[in-house]
Formats: structure tokens, C-alpha cells, sequence
């Protein structure tokens, strides 16, 4: 897509959320077009008092100066409280407009497949939702606020001049071709340059909230400098790139326009001296003023508008970002229905590939009866979190079918497949806030369930260590807590639900084996009349499976009980010595 394309698909994206609030932004127009009358009258009142009062040879008439001079102060003190109703008029409706956007993005986000945060780090989802929304409202409140207001004034100075006499005119329209050719001028190099600044910014955003993350791993492995190095790197052409943007505005903006301003000021005095030369009586020292105070008003409007521009720059790149993600296609959605699964799961020869074909499943087919177990194992890249992915419907197979209850996956709406299944990771993952928060993530249980649910899995002394208070606040990551209690609170979590299939993703192995076998009670309980899938890292916890699937590069290589593959004596049995060793 053009340039040009994107700029009218942003606007007109903003049109729309605009019709959002037309109430606002009516009463806005309205304080707007005040304001602009406003102006337009005080220049002319000071003409008036030099043509008409001023002007005479032998009067000066000083009760109609006064009056006038009053009429003046009044008009610009009404002007000063317009101002201010006309910029928070404009900076509300922007605001609203903000908020608008920041909920449907975020809306859209939590509807957008796997695969997208697959491919994204956490830290550049948030500066879209954070960073490129506050652009995107100051790219709305610049557009009505300063260029509307701008557009909206020069155009009625251009009817005045008009009025008071066509030639006067040209001191609006001449300079105008000179400003077209400065703002094509400034739009050529200043998108370039703002799109790789906030691209740059994006990055630095990202970085930082990795390398927060990962601090110890930074620190246990002595990388600081060349974290730093590399850090620096991306702020050393964020900065080259910002002074880039600041020559532009600088040469453009206040330059060209303060000269082209000047210039004006010696023609408007060049052409009243000419004519006064002349006795011709149409160029008054009144509308002299009226000249000189309307084109600086001209260019003071433009310059803003210039101003301006590099603001819009930056705000039409950040609502690329944003919009980009809008025009991302979210997950589809079917009907919900209130499912309920028995929990019988089976896949069809099912292949499965991320990109280029490079398939990391081949031709996998299993069933799982209601209430039993399957335990998967294999090598890293063997296969295993694919099927889950595909379990979840994170992604789509190519080729077969994953069936639950005997019914293809791709008939079901998402909403009703994952109501029926809960998953325990590997690392717990703890949300700033409450016990009962983490436990039902925003939905309405009652206090006795949450209570039965914690003790179920093996959390009494949790609780109990914790003063049998469900608003304990947990701070983020659940710092203070051991993991073995983190993932108790999982498991709390996924047992509330009910789930009919369960998925135990290597839920013990960063845990040590005395807390494992502390939270084994959980663990079963959590099963129990479960269809459930566990992919191992401890050989020892899927004795009691009912079926083990042996994954080799996308491969099953073998299947059957624990029994039958140690007496088969292949990869699982090799596995399972090197284990015991």
C-alpha cells in the first residue's frame, strides 16, 4: 500500500471513530467558528479607530476611541475564555477518541490467533496499545484542533480581504504556492524520518522490557556490557534519527515561514507607500493595519500548520502500527453455544506446519477416550507443544482432522472448545493481584468454590500460611512465593473450571522433587475424570498413563503403557535409563 493510500485509510478510520463522538465534536465546531469571528473582529476594530477616528485633521473624537478601545479589551477578553473552551473542546474529543481506539485495539489483540504473539515481543504489543494510541490522540487533536482551526481561519481572512476589496486578496493567495511546495517539501523527508523513529523508539521499548525480564540471566552470565552495547546501538539511531527530524522542523517550520513573513511586512508597506505616493485613497493607513495584522495571523496560522506536521508524522507511523494490527484477521468466532464435551479427543493423520512447508507434525494419529490419560515425550522440537497448539486451536493442521466427540474441531466456536479444557504450564505465571483474582481470573465464582478448588489440589497450607485471606495481594510474578506454591494456585485455577480436558504441559518439571510430591495429590485430584494430556519432562510421572505417545521429529516412533515400552526397549526405555542414571 501507497503512502498516500495509508494516510487516507488512517483518516478515514478516524472520520469513523469521530461519527463516535459527533456530540463532542459538534460543540466544538460550534466554539470554534466563535473563536474564528472573534479574531477576524479585532483586527477590523483597530482599523476603524485609525481610519475613522484617528484619521481627522481636526477632531479627535475621544468618546468613540473609547468606546471602541472598550469594545476591543471585551472582545479580546471574550476571545481569551472562547480559546480556551475551543482547546479543551478539542483535547476532550481527542481523549475520547483515544480511549475508543486503546478498547477496540485491545479488544481485537485478545482476539488475534497465537501465532501473532508468537512472532511479536510483549514489549512492542504494548507500546501499540500504550505509546501508539497517545499518537494516534495527539494526531486527532492536531488535525481538529490546530490544522481545522488554521484552515478554518485563513479561509475566512481570505473572505474578509475579499470584502474590503479584491485586490487586498492577493496578499493571502501569493503566498500560498510558496507554503504548498514547503509542506510537499516537509512531508517527503519527514515521514521517512518519523517512521524510522518510532520504529527505533518501538525497539528501545521492547529491549527494555526484555532485559528486565531476563536481569538474572544477564547477571548469572556476566553480559551486561554487551546488553549495553547493543542497547546503545538502537538509541544512538533513535537520537541520529530525532536530530534529522529536528533540522527539518527547524529550516521548515520557523525559518522559511518567519522569512516569507518578513517579506510580506515589506511588500504590504512597499504597495501603501507606492499608492500614497500615487493620492489613491483605497490603500487607508486602517486597512494597512488590517493587512499587516491579517498575513501575520496568515503566517502565524501556517507555521503551527508546519509545526504541526511533524507531530502528524509521527502520529500517521504509530497509526500504522495500530491499524496494522486492526487489519489483522482475528480468531474466528462461530456461535457460542454452551458446549459440553464428554472429552473424547482423537487426530486423524494430521500434518502440520509454522512456515514454508517445514512440517513438524507427519501424519499423526491418536485417540483418547473420556477420563484417560495420553502422556507425550520426545526430544525438544519432537512435536509435543504442536499438538497441544493445535489441541487449543492456536493454529490450524494442513492436512486431517483433530476431532472432539467424534466432531471435527473447525465446527466448534473457539469460545465453547476452550470453556471445556484448562491448561498448568510449565512456569506458573502469577497476575499482580489478588488471591481470588488469580485463582478465577475475572469470573464470578463464590468464595466457597475458590476455597474448594485451592484446597483440592493440595493448597490448605497455602492458605492457611497466607491467613486463610482470599484478598492477599500477590505483586507481580508472584514474588514471595515458592514455586510449588505458584503452581498450586494453577492448578486451583484450572480445576474452578471444570474442564473436561485438561492439559498438563511439563507442569512439575521446574519444580524439586520434594515439592512435586507434595503437590502429587493436587496433580491427581486434578485429573481425576479428566480426559488429560501430559507432556513429560520426568519419565517417573507418567507411569500410570494410560497411553505414551514417543515423539521423534514430528514423528510417533512408539506408542503403548509404560510397561509395554520398557519391554519394547527403544527410545523410551533409553530415555528412561538416562533418567535414572
Amino acid at each position: 500500500m501507497t503512502k498516500n493510500k495509508k494516510s487516507k485509510e488512517v483518516y478515514s478510520r478516524l472520520f469513523a471513530y469521530g461519527k463516535r463522538v459527533k456530540k463532542e465534536l459538534t460543540i466544538a465546531f460550534i466554539i470554534l467558528f466563535i473563536l474564528t469571528g472573534l479574531q477576524i473582529i479585532m483586527p477590523m476594530l483597530i482599523g476603524n479607530i485609525i481610519d475613522d477616528k484617528l484619521g481627522q485633521d481636526h477632531l479627535i473624537e475621544l468618546r468613540s476611541i473609547g468606546f471602541l478601545l472598550v469594545g476591543y479589551l471585551v472582545v479580546g477578553l471574550i476571545q481569551a475564555v472562547i480559546r480556551y473552551l475551543s482547546s479543551m473542546s478539542f483535547m476532550k474529543t481527542a481523549n475520547l477518541v483515544a480511549i475508543e481506539i486503546r478498547r477496540d485495539l485491545f479488544d481485537h489483540i485478545q482476539r488475534l490467533p497465537q501465532k501473532y504473539f508468537d512472532n511479536i515481543s510483549a514489549g512492542k504489543v504494548v507500546s501499540r496499545i500504550t505509546n501508539d494510541t497517545n499518537a494516534l490522540k495527539s494526531l486527532f487533536q492536531t488535525l481538529l484542533g490546530q490544522m481545522v482551526t488554521s484552515a478554518v481561519y485563513i479561509i475566512a481572512i481570505f473572505f474578509v480581504l475579499l470584502f474590503k476589496g479584491s485586490w487586498a486578496v492577493l496578499f493571502v493567495l501569493v503566498p500560498m504556492p510558496i507554503m504548498y511546495f514547503l509542506i510537499k517539501f516537509y512531508n517527503k523527508y519527514s515521514s521517512q524520518y518519523n517512521h524510522d523513529f518510532r520504529r527505533s523508539l518501538s525497539q528501545i521499548n521492547s529491549d527494555i522490557n526484555e532485559n528486565i525480564k531476563g536481569m538474572e540471566v544477564i547477571k548469572t552470565t556476566n553480559t551486561e556490557d554487551g546488553v549495553y552495547q547493543a542497547f546503545e546501538k538502537v538509541s544512538e539511531e533513535n537520537f541520529q534519527t530525532g536530530l534529522k527530524i529536528e533540522w527539518l522542523d527547524s529550516f521548515v517550520s520557523f525559518n522559511a515561514t518567519q522569512t516569507l513573513s518578513n517579506i510580506n511586512v515589506l511588500v504590504v508597506l512597499l504597495v501603501f507607500g507606492l499608492m500614497n505616493l500615487k493620492g489613491n485613497p483605497n490603500f487607508s493607513v486602517g486597512l494597512m493595519y488590517i493587512l499587516l495584522d491579517y498575513t501575520q495571523r496568515i503566517y502565524s496560522a501556517l507555521q503551527q500548520v508546519l509545526n504541526r506536521l511533524r507531530e502528524i508524522q509521527r502520529s500517521l507511523a504509530a497509526a500504522d502500527h495500530i491499524f496494522e494490527i486492526f487489519s489483522m484477521e482475528a480468531e474466528e468466532e462461530k456461535e457460542v453455544k454452551g458446549l459440553k464435551l464428554e472429552g473424547n479427543v482423537s487426530f486423524k493423520d494430521v500434518s502440520f506446519y509454522y512456515k514454508d512447508e517445514d512440517y513438524v507434525l507427519k501424519n499423526i494419529s491418536f485417540e483418547v477416550p473420556a477420563g484417560k490419560t495420553l502422556a507425550l515425550v520426545g526430544q525438544t522440537g519432537s512435536g509435543k507443544s504442536s499438538i497441544i497448539n493445535l489441541l487449543f486451536r492456536f493454529y490450524r493442521e494442513q492436512k486431517g482432522q483433530v476431532l472432539f466427540d467424534g466432531v471435527d474441531a473447525n465446527a466448534y466456536s473457539l469460545s465453547d472448545l476452550r470453556s471445556n479444557m484448562a491448561i498448568v504450564l510449565q512456569e506458573p505465571f502469577i497476575y499482580q493481584g489478588t488471591l481470588r483474582e488469580n485463582i478465577t481470573l475475572g469470573r464470578d465464582y463464590a468464595d466457597e468454590d475458590v476455597i474448594a478448588a485451592l484446597e483440592a489440589v493440595g493448597g490448605k497450607n497455602l492458605f492457611d500460611n497466607l491467613g486463610r485471606n482470599l484478598d492477599t495481594v500477590f505483586s507481580e510474578a508472584g514474588s514471595g512465593l515458592s514455586q510449588g506454591e505458584k503452581q498450586i494456585i494453577t492448578f486451583a485455577r484450572a480445576i474452578i473450571r471444570d474442564p473436561k480436558i485438561l492439559v498438563l504441559d511439563e507442569a512439575t518439571s521446574s519444580i524439586d522433587s520434594e515439592t512435586e510430591s507434595f503437590i502429587q495429590v493436587g496433580l491427581e485430584k486434578l485429573k481425576e475424570g479428566r480426559t488429560t494430556f501430559v507432556i513429560a519432562h520426568r519419565l517417573s510421572t507418567i507411569k500410570d498413563a494410560d497411553e505414551i505417545l514417543v515423539l521423534s521429529y514430528g514423528n510417533i516412533v512408539e506408542r503403548g503403557s509404560h510397561q509395554d515400552l520398557v519391554d519394547l526397549g527403544g527410545l523410551y526405555y533409553d530415555m528412561l535409563m538416562k533418567e535414572s542414571k
